[in-house]
């Protein structure tokens, strides 16, 4: 995720804007981030014939929660209640 907001970084520093991200950029950053990786991956000359990986990456916004998954992995929300149970 560091590299998502360091792209963001410098793509706002080239066009002098100073402003907070929206859903739109968010979705957009995860996306490209993912996509640099499998460059990455793929351009590594290691042998991922048979090689798997997957991702789960959330985070919030204020009161938004982005929830980004790739491969067959999922993320599961919890909340505690005030007796301490785990309700999913």
């Amino acid at each position: 995720m560091r590299y998502m907001f360091q792209k963001y970084s410098d793509h706002l520093n080239e066009i002098q804007k100073d402003e907070m991200l929206n859903t739109d950029e968010i979705c957009i950053a995860y996306n490209n981030a993912f996509l640099n990786c499998n460059d990455e991956l793929f351009n590594s000359g290691m042998d991922i014939r048979f090689s798997g990986s997957t991702c789960v990456s959330m985070m919030t916004l204020g009161q938004k929660l982005f929830c980004i998954n790739v491969g067959d992995s999922r993320g599961i929300i919890v909340k505690i209640t005030p007796d301490s149970k785990l309700i999913a």
